[in-house]
C-alpha cells in the first residue's frame, strides 16, 4: 500500500517536469 503513492509522486513529477520543458522550450 506504501508503493501507490510513491509511484503516483513520481509520476505526478515526471509530468511537472515535461510540463515545464514544454513551456520553457
Amino acid at each position: 500500500m506504501n508503493v501507490w503513492p510513491e509511484c503516483s509522486s513520481t509520476l505526478i513529477l515526471l509530468i511537472v517536469d515535461i510540463d515545464y520543458l514544454v513551456t520553457v522550450h
